[in-house]
């Protein structure tokens, strides 16, 4: 060591390095934000070539080969202590989003969200924000959320010109990406061309008698579990009444008629791995450089592998799919079938993503959102008999067909619906695009180039100068003959399915869903609050991991119109 200090002062040369090595990185890390292996890459050859340089000048015996390696790692903490002093006084000081409000914290990091997120609470985090800070907050260091419904349409409405950002980068275990994660414009519009030909009204009114099969089925089951307490009419609960009353976990049935409907229009059923999937994927939608480790992430192991055993049960699905043809009417023999268009077709490798796309946000979302409906319901009872008696009128004109219970033949039903949807969208995550390296005018306001803009859909809804009594649930609101004078209400704050080029495919099928589930269901049974029935733990349940789930909902279960065997 002391002959390397007579050949000069390293410890000054290797600080000036580490110094102009940080600054310079953060620089090219501006323009180029790297992955993590990226990142570690850069910091092991600097590591490398400062020893080699040492070694180079002054030899290799063990004297210096000790040396050089005291010194190669002062300079990896000088480099990374100035790279991360760089980094926070730049995004505090000079970053040009420096103007806009938010939380101290959130100028420097996107951890408080990571944290927050992985708890199923960053959308209740952003509303609060926006109470606190308007309707544009900084919520990371290069992402702003919106909840201004003038600026959501040029975010991701149909007048946007942005793109999918960091979010849809996919899973680390993805070999393509789905439609759902497809980010550039163009490349998702030709996906989606071949969607959509699965959602038709045509491809729709062929889903429909399946639909009404799996209905039937579930009211046998209810059926079959009231027992001796079936019959016509409401049956008034009692404790110790003769008959048998059945007490039943809601989000559990809806979470069967889910899956089982999306497996029945697309390739199979029991998806029992789809909870802790969305729970694994809200990691690197966060942060996405921990897509990268995510292997190496404290995370649970039984999680991490429940989640690549969705990914096999998704392939096995495809693969038992893709041998049938597509002889078979559902969604997947559109999927399976060439653009009209351009004559293209999608790749088996997207295909397979596409499989587990359909499983995750084709069921998911319909069954909380038959959760958030029926909560609402046994609250307001006077709702719930105004729907009954649309149920019951509509019944009594024939079968029931879910194509045909639009708004004009079936307002309340619907009213209903979009009230729900209203204040508990399925998916409340504030929905992410970027304009890329180009800067973009946004309603006069300068978004710079790689910034992320989200819409807050959660906030939009409930926001009084949107909706009046926006916390309320009225379903009224939504038939124009029935909502209150000087009400407000501004349909483009209403986006549960999304908007614009990169809305949800499947919505028409959700709607369809959600219409026939309450025309039938709710017209055979009665449900009422469950005995364990808590609404404040109801809302305290809820969590947000891509999509929205809920701890449960415990209900009475009743016969009006049911049809059983005692």
């Amino acid at each position: 060591m002391e002959n390397l200090m007579e050949a000069g002062n390293p410890y000054h040369e290797v600080l000036l390095l580490a110094i102009v090595a940080g600054l310079a990185s953060h620089q090219g890390f501006r323009k180029y934000e790297p992955t993590i292996s990226g990142f570690l890459g850069v910091f092991f050859s600097l590591q490398a070539i400062i020893f080699l340089g040492i070694v180079i000048r002054h030899g290799s015996t063990l004297e210096y080969l000790v040396s050089g390696a005291m010194l190669t790692t002062m300079f990896g903490v000088i480099y990374l202590g100035v790279l991360g002093l760089s980094i926070v006084l730049y995004r505090v000081y000079l970053h040009p989003l420096r103007h806009y409000p938010g939380p101290k914290l959130s100028r420097i990091t996107k951890i408080e969200w990571f944290f927050r997120a992985r708890d199923g609470h960053f959308y209740l985090h952003v509303n609060k924000l926006h109470k606190k800070y308007g309707d544009v907050v900084r919520v990371g260091p290069n992402d702003i959320a919106f909840c201004d419904p003038s600026d959501t349409p040029l975010i991701n409405g149909p007048l946007s010109k942005m793109a999918k950002g960091a979010h849809a980068d996919g899973s680390p275990w993805a070999k393509a990406r789905s439609v759902t994660f497809v980010k550039e414009r163009a490349e998702h519009r030709a996906r989606r061309r071949i969607w959509d030909q699965g959602f038709t009204t045509a491809a729709l009114q062929q889903y429909e008698p399946r639909i009404a099969s799996l209905l039937e089925r579930m009211s046998d089951q209810f059926a079959s579990r009231i027992g001796r307490g079936c019959g016509l009419g409401k049956i008034i609960v009692e404790p110790h009444a003769n008959f048998r009353v059945e007490e039943i976990n809601f989000a559990d049935w809806t979470s069967f008629f889910a899956f089982d409907a999306m497996g029945d229009l697309g390739f199979g059923n029991d998806f029992g791995m789809v909870e802790k999937a969305m729970k694994m994927r809200i990691v690197w939608m966060t942060l996405p450089w921990c897509k990268y480790i995510v292997n190496y992430l404290p995370i649970d192991d039984e999680m991490k592998e429940q989640t690549k055993q969705f990914v096999k049960f998704g392939n096995e699905r495809f693969d038992a799919r893709k041998a049938k043809g597509t002889t078979r009417a559902d969604i997947f023999s559109h999927l399976l079938a060439h653009d009209q268009e351009s004559g293209g077709r999608i790749l088996e490798v997207e295909l397979r993503e596409d499989a587990k796309a359909i499983i995750i946000a084709g069921s998911d979302t319909t069954s909380f959102a038959l959760v958030a409906i029926l909560y609402c319901l046994i609250q307001h009872e006077q709702a719930y008999e105004k729907l009954e008696k649309e149920i019951d009128a509509l019944n009594a004109k024939g079968l029931i067909r879910g194509t045909t219970l639009g708004p004009e033949q079936a307002p309340y039903i619907n009213g209903v619906i979009n009230e729900a949807l209203r204040l508990f969208p399925p998916a409340p995550e504030p929905t992410q695009r970027t304009y890329g390296e180009s800067p973009y005018i946004l309603n006069g306001k300068l978004i710079p180039p790689h910034t992320n803009c989200y819409v807050s859909v959660y906030t939009l809804a409930r926001d009084e100068r949107n909706f009046s009594a926006a916390d309320k649930f009225i379903p009224e609101r939504w038939i124009e003959t029935a909502r209150p004078e000087m009400f407000n209400h501004n349909t483009k704050a209403f986006v549960p399915f999304g908007s614009g080029l990169f809305n949800c495919a499947g919505r028409t099928l959700a709607q369809l869903e959600l219409r026939q589930f309450i025309a039938t269901l709710l017209y055979r049974f009665h449900f009422s609050a469950g005995r364990s029935f808590n609404p404040q733990s109801f809302l305290t349940s809820l969590r947000s991991n891509g999509t929205m789930e809920s701890g449960g909902l415990p209900l009475l279960l009743t016969a009006r119109n049911a049809k059983c065997s005692h």
